[in-house]
């Protein structure tokens, strides 16, 4: 049991480390560099901490700022 657990875990991280390795390969194509990616670090700090809040207040400021 857990083995399997164990076993789920890697694969989920496998998982999304090739989600995120392609997202970012997408984005590369489209002139994207790391340098854009710095203003949602917050945003994906708050997405990772599971704080719903504040992804949606950095969601409404970066569409202040870009909208």
């Amino acid at each position: 049991m857990v083995l399997d657990r164990l076993d789920h875990a890697a694969a989920q991280c496998t998982k999304e480390a090739a989600l995120v390795a392609q997202a970012r390969a997408e984005l590369a194509a489209t002139g994207w560099t790391p340098h854009d990616e710095s203003p949602y670090q917050a945003e994906i700090a708050a997405s990772k901490r599971g704080d719903l809040l504040s992804v949606a207040r950095f969601a409404e400021q970066q569409e202040a700022v870009h909208g």
